[in-house]
């Protein structure tokens, strides 16, 4: 019992130092909300705030355009963490925003269709549909970009997205 006792004050101490982190990224200071979540990478490794502060930790490195280090961080996030199917998903996402950020559309595409396919019933997931259209057809593949509108326009009827897939959708047929 005693070390359940030990295992549950660690696992709210890291839930602090997070819930710390949040506040000052929230807030856009960037500096201590990354003192905060290397903090708590260094201190609190293996507990689920650990994991959650990768992903925010990726995403302020993202939002600095340190792209190099946001897709390593989203990656270890992606590999190791197995917790909620919307917060894995929006790893994905935030990969494919740093492939498709430094153009490497094919691998974008890849990683927001993951996101997709993560979860269907997500809100975003539709439009993680349609952007990895959008990057199929960067990386000049129309197959795909083709079937990932028609997949949005099909599974999502009252997406506004579907009507944006629409036009592509017409568009490629013009090209083809």
């Amino acid at each position: 019992m005693w070390g359940v006792g030990i295992y549950n004050e660690t696992q709210e101490e890291a839930n602090t130092l997070l819930g710390k982190a949040q506040v000052e990224y929230d807030e856009l200071n960037f500096t201590k909300a990354r003192n905060f979540l290397t903090e708590l990478r260094d201190d609190y490794s293996g507990t689920d705030a650990e994991e959650q502060g990768t992903f925010l930790l990726a995403n302020l490195y993202f939002t600095e355009n340190n792209l190099p280090e946001a897709k390593n961080l989203f990656d270890e996030f992606i590999s190791s963490y197995s917790g909620s199917e919307i917060l894995l998903a929006s790893g994905y996402a935030g990969l494919a925003a740093c492939y498709e950020a430094d153009k490497e559309y094919a691998n974008a595409a890849e990683n927001y269709e993951k996101a997709y396919n993560n979860t269907h019933e997500f809100p975003q997931a539709a439009e993680y549909l349609y952007l990895a259209g959008l990057n199929f057809l960067s990386a000049g593949d129309k197959t795909n970009a083709d079937q990932a509108f028609q997949k949005l326009i099909d599974e999502y009827p009252d997406s506004p997205k579907k009507y944006n897939a629409q036009v592509k959708l017409v568009q490629l047929a013009e090209v083809k």
